[in-house]
């Protein structure tokens, strides 16, 4: 019941309640709902507190190492947080995994750019590939309108910023709002 009530009050954007109920869901049996952890993550992503998002999906991985897609999920509050090395550690250790098995293939189409400039390009210091990579995931992103348009342009603002491209970062900055 805490489980899908959960579920819908994040399809309602009602994070707060959201997390009370998954919370409940979680203290049922704490070793063995990665799916309560994984949902509860995203609302406290959502909320902007990235600390326990990432630590709800570092229990997942505790719990279920084999679940590449939590690899992945890992990588967003980490560089929300400009932990890129971490973030690289992640997007290492979800290779050869199964990564989004039941994701939609929309979002995995403009969403593996982001990894690759995050994970990849910008621990390397690469940031005009990272760039290139944010660029072209604007271009595939469906939703313009959306909390990952709005991600994807941050990330933008910040590469433009590391360029010194400080005024172009500022128009990006303000877009992403």
């Amino acid at each position: 019941v805490f489980l899908d009530r959960g579920a819908l009050y994040m399809i309602m954007d009602q994070f707060d309640k959201a997390i009370e109920d998954l919370t409940e869901a979680i203290k049922s049996a704490p070793d063995h709902f990665v799916l309560a952890y994984r949902y509860r993550s995203v609302a406290y992503k959502r909320k902007g507190d990235y600390e326990s998002s990432i630590k709800d999906l570092k229990k997942c991985v505790q719990i279920n190492p084999k679940l590449g897609e939590i690899y992945i999920m890992l990588i967003e509050p980490l560089v929300r947080l400009r932990q890129f090395e971490e973030a690289r550690k992640y997007y290492q250790l979800s290779l050869g995994k199964e990564v989004y098995a039941d994701q939609d293939e929309e979002r995995w189409k403009y969403y593996q750019f982001y990894v690759y400039a995050t994970a990849i390009h910008i621990p390397n210091g690469d940031y005009k590939t990272a760039l290139i990579q944010i660029e072209k995931g604007l271009v595939e992103c469906v939703e313009k309108d959306g909390y990952d348009y709005a991600n994807l342009l941050s990330l933008k603002g910040f590469l433009l910023e590391k360029l010194n491209l400080k005024i172009e970062a500022i128009q990006i900055y303000k877009q992403s709002l």
